[in-house]
């Protein structure tokens, strides 16, 4: 019998004794084979478009998982550490830039792009010495 979990196959094969072996293609975290984690994180960290790239591998004969499988590995673990390693480098940066005598920041920020009207906007802050980015903000646009 063979199963497939998104990039895992699971073969489970039984002799003419009775006797069961179960094989898997990789390992896995509890019930998460670690390839649907790995793959989930390199179509995100990479920028690529989930859909684009899942239809892509079905296209060459690769298992992948499902868009809703790749939503809930984003949701679940991708997310989450992002936010804290963001945070801690974050904390990071402020305490630098605490310290020092002068601190010297740019700003920027942007509500549309030409031609269009955007409800939200981006303003982002960096610390002009070490050319580090200190904080982004992202904002709705009120029209009076």
């Amino acid at each position: 019998m063979k199963t497939i979990y998104g990039t895992m196959v699971v073969v489970e094969s039984v002799c003419i004794n009775g006797h069961t072996q179960t094989w898997s293609s990789q390992t896995m975290s509890g019930k998460m084979p670690w390839d649907n984690l790995l793959c989930s994180a390199s179509i995100l960290f990479s920028g690529s478009s989930p859909a684009k790239a899942i239809s892509f591998l079905r296209h060459m004969g690769v298992l992948t998982m499902s868009k809703r499988t790749y939503h809930r590995i984003q949701e679940a673990y991708l997310v989450p550490v992002v936010k804290a390693v963001w945070n801690s480098q974050q904390q990071f940066l402020f305490n630098s830039a605490r310290s020092k005598e002068k601190l010297v920041l740019g700003g920027d920020g942007r509500c549309d792009s030409p031609g269009h009207n955007a409800k939200y906007g981006c303003y982002s802050l960096m610390d002009l010495h070490s050319n580090k980015v200190l904080d982004v903000q992202f904002v709705q646009v009120r029209t009076s």
